[in-house]
């Protein structure tokens, strides 16, 4: 605590949790040391350190069919390893050309020997790594990480905590303003655990740009080997990782009918939007004074905020915008406050946590209409009932259904007003349309 950075040597924990086996990467934060500050120098790899990629590509353990030693599955947990070492605050250190993965052991005398005595010969530079898709995706996934440490103010923070003993390891950032959850499986099986999200509500996947809603803080998630996310509370653009792309290459979403096509972009990202018209049918229900309104995880879930439009046909609708493949939870509510939302039936809905269930759709590549719902109901409201006129469902007191006319007439004992044809008591309107329709028939 005197002023000193001090280096944070975490080699052998990150090699062996990388290559699948046990790795307690505690230690690499400076909380976790009795540190007062962030002065901690940590790193993975240095001059004097063999690399991770040639111990994972050479001893990395296998399970069922998943070996962590095949290159494109060792690129992807080593983009996880760097993910579990950026994310904790404070600063690191990165050994040259690890960003793509270099694999070359620091003791090869590259004559077909390996010796202590060869571990700072010159290595060959591997610029024709960046032509290799998988490690030209590690290196924009560090590219994308470090820039979450620079700009974002939850990578900064002093307050997180590091759960990074087990195989299934946490990262949790917190601040007034942006929280981070960080969950990754360093096993060869998969694992089922808790990502220990602070609340529920839509949080955002940032290296898929798609939202996740939580409904319930004590659901665990199962994890593939090597599945790794960073989960924010605050929407950020999705990093281009994709190694099949050249740097520097404009990417966005190429599908002209998407919402928010980019007429610049070279290579399509997988952030095109479209839109979902939702559609619903109150049937005999009276609609509140407040009208009818959606909530949903595209919109923060506040009630008053998206008022629904009555068409003519009698149909409220409203269009949502969204990310191709997001999940899309959402609920009715006839006012503009909780208390006046649907019951959702179990039958068409999701689990909300909370013992109810909300409606959902998933994404698709193109604009979408939903299926018209009723209020409450799986389904489209009832039609209602046809009328009998013949059986007195048309006609009011006094009078009956002539089905000759097609028309109710005044049943004439109780009708001392002859020019009131309805025999509703008054010359109306309503007996000038009676009169009208009955124009050019022959009275016997």
């Amino acid at each position: 605590n005197g002023g000193f950075m001090i280096w944070g040597k975490m080699t052998s924990e990150y090699t062996q949790a990388v290559m699948g086996y046990d790795g307690d990467i505690n230690y690499g934060s400076w909380q976790n040391r009795g540190y007062q500050w962030p002065n901690l120098v940590t790193y993975a790899e240095s001059h004097d350190e063999e690399r991770m990629a040639y111990e994972l590509t050479t001893y990395g353990n296998a399970f069922n069919g998943y070996d962590s030693k095949e290159e494109a599955t060792a690129m992807d947990r080593l983009a996880m390893a760097h993910a579990f070492l950026l994310a904790i605050p404070g600063p690191k250190m990165m050994w040259q050309w690890g960003e793509l993965g270099y694999q070359i052991s620091i003791f090869d005398c590259l004559n077909g020997t390996f010796d202590e005595q060869c571990k700072l010969n010159e290595k060959p530079a591997p610029w024709g790594d960046l032509a290799n898709a998988n490690r030209l995706g590690l290196a924009k996934t560090i590219a994308a990480l470090n820039e979450l440490k620079r700009n974002q103010p939850a990578f900064g923070t002093y307050d997180f905590n590091v759960d990074g003993s087990g195989k299934g390891k946490r990262i949790h950032l917190y601040t007034p303003d942006q929280n981070v959850v960080l969950v990754g499986n360093f096993d060869v099986a998969p694992i089922n655990m808790l990502p220990g999200f602070p609340y529920t509500g839509t949080w955002h996947d940032h290296f898929t740009g798609l939202p996740v809603s939580v409904n319930n803080l004590g659901d665990a998630m199962t994890l593939q080997p090597g599945e790794w996310h960073v989960f924010m509370d605050t929407p950020l653009p999705t990093p281009d990782t994709d190694g099949t792309l050249p740097i520097l290459v404009e990417v966005g979403c190429t599908d002209p009918v998407a919402q928010n096509y980019d007429p610049l972009a070279e290579a399509d990202n997988g952030s095109c939007q479209y839109e979902t018209v939702l559609q619903l049918d109150m049937g005999d229900l009276e609609v509140a004074t407040e009208g009818v309104h959606v909530a949903g995880s595209f919109q923060g879930w506040v009630p008053g905020d998206t008022p629904m439009v009555l068409g003519e046909d009698s149909v409220y609708r409203v269009t949502v915008v969204a990310q191709t493949g997001a999940e899309v939870q959402y609920k009715f509510l006839n006012g503009n406050a909780w208390g006046t939302d649907e019951g959702v039936p179990a039958a068409c809905g999701v689990s909300n946590g909370f013992g109810g269930f909300n409606r959902s759709f998933v994404v698709g590549g193109e604009d979408a209409t939903l299926d018209l719902h009723c209020f409450a109901s799986c389904d489209a409201c009832a039609a209602p009932e046809p009328q009998d006129c013949s059986a007195g469902d048309c006609c009011g007191p006094g009078t009956v259904w002539d089905a000759v006319l097609g028309v109710c007439v005044g049943t004439g004992s109780d009708n001392l007003c002859v020019e009131d044809l309805d025999g509703d008591g008054t010359v109306a309107v309503s007996d000038i349309l009676q009169l009208l329709g009955a124009f050019g028939l022959t009275c016997d």
